[in-house]
C-alpha cells in the first residue's frame, strides 16, 4: 500500500484554488419586480427590483412612466451597498427600510382580473440572436407582445425570452384615477444565460375600456416570480388568440330572451291546437 504526503505548500495552493473558484465564476440570477405604487406628481408607478445577478445588488427602486413608458432609477444599487456596508443581511433592512421611506407617501395600485377584464395577450416571435453566426447557439430571443380586449387590439410591447417552447405569464393592475391604461407585470426566462433566468418587467397598456378594478388577490413582492393565479394570464408562443370568442353583449343578450320566449310561445301554441284538435275529433 503506497503512503503519499501532502506538503503545506500543496495544501495551501489546494485550499486558495478552492475558496478563489467563486470569485472567478460567472455569477447569474433571476431578477423579480415588486411592491407597486403610483406617483400622481409624476404620473409613474415605482416598483421595487431584485436582481440576483451580477454583483448581487440589493434592492433598487426604479420607475416606469405611464407617460413615455420609460423606466428610471430613483434609488440604486450603489446607493445601496452604501447602506448595506459590511454585514449584508442587516444592511439589506436599512435598504428596504429606505425605499419604504420614499414609497410611503405613494398610492397603492391595484391587483386585477385579466380574464374578467377580457384582456389577452398573443407573444410572436420576432427574432434570435447568436454569438457566433456559424454556430447555432442562441443568447438571447426578442418577441412582441399584442394586447387585445375582447377582438381589439389596444396596445403592444417587446419583450425578451429565450425560445419559442417557454411560457410566459403576466398580470394586470388598475391605477389610481386612470380608467384606460393599465401597467401589465411580465414574467419570463429573460434570455439563455445559464440556461436562462426569470426576468420580470413592467408595461404600460392603454386603449381600454370598461375596467373591472376589484381587487384580485394576487400579491406581489420582489422576492419570488409570479405565482400562476386565475387572475393572470399564462401562454405560450405557439398559442393563438381567437378573436371569434368575447363576452355576451347586451345584444347578444336581448336576442337569447327574444329566442326564448319565442320558444315558449312556440310550444304554448302547439299544446293549444292540440287541444283543440282533440276536442274536434
Amino acid at each position: 500500500m503506497k503512503k503519499y504526503t501532502y506538503t503545506p505548500f500543496v495544501i495551501s495552493l489546494f485550499t486558495i484554488t478552492l475558496c478563489a473558484s467563486p470569485v472567478f465564476a460567472t455569477v447569474g440570477g433571476p431578477t423579480y419586480i415588486g411592491f407597486f405604487k403610483y406617483n400622481s406628481a409624476d404620473e409613474s408607478v415605482y416598483y421595487v427590483e431584485h436582481s440576483q445577478s451580477g454583483r448581487g445588488c440589493p434592492p433598487e427602486l426604479k420607475k416606469i412612466s405611464l407617460a413615455t413608458e420609460k423606466d428610471e432609477t430613483v434609488f440604486s444599487c450603489t446607493q445601496g451597498e452604501e447602506l448595506t456596508g459590511s454585514n449584508y443581511t442587516e444592511g439589506l433592512t436599512r435598504v428596504r427600510d429606505h425605499i419604504n421611506e420614499i414609497t410611503a407617501p405613494l398610492k397603492d395600485i391595484t391587483p386585477i382580473s385579466l380574464p374578467k377584464n377580457n384582456i389577452r395577450i398573443d407573444v410572436e416571435f420576432v427574432r434570435s440572436e447568436h454569438t457566433d453566426p456559424t454556430i447555432d447557439w442562441t443568447t438571447l430571443s426578442h418577441f412582441v407582445a399584442k394586447v387585445y380586449q375582447g377582438t381589439t387590439k389596444v396596445d403592444e410591447f417587446p419583450i425578451t425570452g429565450c425560445n419559442t417552447e417557454q411560457p410566459f405569464s403576466f398580470a394586470g393592475y388598475a391605477i389610481p384615477g386612470f380608467e384606460k391604461k393599465i401597467v401589465l407585470l411580465s414574467s419570463t426566462k429573460g434570455d439563455c444565460f445559464e440556461g436562462g433566468y426569470t426576468v420580470e418587467r413592467l408595461h404600460v397598456a392603454a386603449g381600454l375600456d370598461g375596467l373591472n378594478k376589484e381587487y384580485s388577490g394576487q400579491y406581489k413582492t420582489d422576492q419570488s416570480p409570479l405565482t400562476p393565479h386565475e387572475s393572470t394570464v399564462v401562454l405560450f408562443e405557439r398559442d393563438t388568440v381567437d378573436l371569434s370568442e368575447s363576452p355576451a353583449t347586451p345584444n347578444t343578450s336581448r336576442t337569447t330572451n327574444v329566442t326564448i320566449l319565442l320558444i315558449v310561445i312556440a310550444l304554448g301554441l302547439g299544446v293549444f291546437l292540440g287541444r283543440m284538435i282533440g276536442v274536434k275529433k
